[in-house]
């Protein structure tokens, strides 16, 4: 990897990388990196998964948005739940959130579009906006409240805000969005509305 490559690579899979090489060479390491959980799948999930590679019905398909049962079932959920109606068509299912953040964010983003990320963040945040080529702002995370400090959100939303990144729990402080926090949010996007469409 070339020296220009580096200083756009996911950094996280490079400190990866080289706590790799440092076990290799017979060092110990504590890894801070990847959030890869120490507990096993459950073994009721690994047996239902074993079976569904044997079963040709099954491993034969592709759904590349997920399971359509799935989607129902989720969809289903939503209106008991929630009492919103979100149909089957608009639920997609991935492997993790690195996919379906970039995948999002190039759908959605084009020319001048900004997206507002927390900060601190998650690397993924940045390197799906840049793979977009939006804009990059940031809004912060009051360490003290834990919470998102709100007056910088508000300050850097604009007519070319696409996108708003909000996490919770944050990753990498674990912060929770509390409910006031929520409808103030609300509250700035029904304006942001108003602005951009008149």
């Amino acid at each position: 990897m070339t020296q220009d490559n580096k200083g756009n690579a996911f950094r996280m899979f490079l400190i990866e990388d080289l706590a790799w090489r440092e076990e290799e060479m017979g060092k110990d390491v504590i890894r801070l990196t990847l959030g890869k959980t120490d507990l096993p799948l459950q073994k009721s999930i690994r047996e239902k998964m074993k079976k569904s590679l044997d079963d040709f019905e099954k491993s034969g398909l592709v759904f590349p948005i997920g399971l359509p049962e799935l989607r129902d079932a989720i969809s289903a959920h939503y209106k008991l739940e929630i009492g919103l109606d979100v149909g089957s068509d608009k639920v997609f299912i991935d492997s993790g959130t690195s996919s379906i953040f970039r995948n999002l964010l190039q759908i959605i983003c084009e020319g001048q579009d900004e997206v507002l990320i927390p900060r601190p963040y998650y690397p993924l945040y940045k390197i799906s906006a840049q793979l977009a080529k939006a804009q990059i702002k940031y809004y912060n995370i009051d360490t003290d409240k834990m919470d998102i400090d709100i007056d910088t959100l508000e300050q850097k939303i604009t007519k070319n805000t696409k996108a708003i990144i909000l996490n919770s729990p944050g990753n990498p402080l674990g912060n929770i969005i509390s409910r006031e926090i929520l409808l103030k949010i609300s509250e700035l996007l029904a304006e942001w509305v108003c602005i951009k469409f008149g």
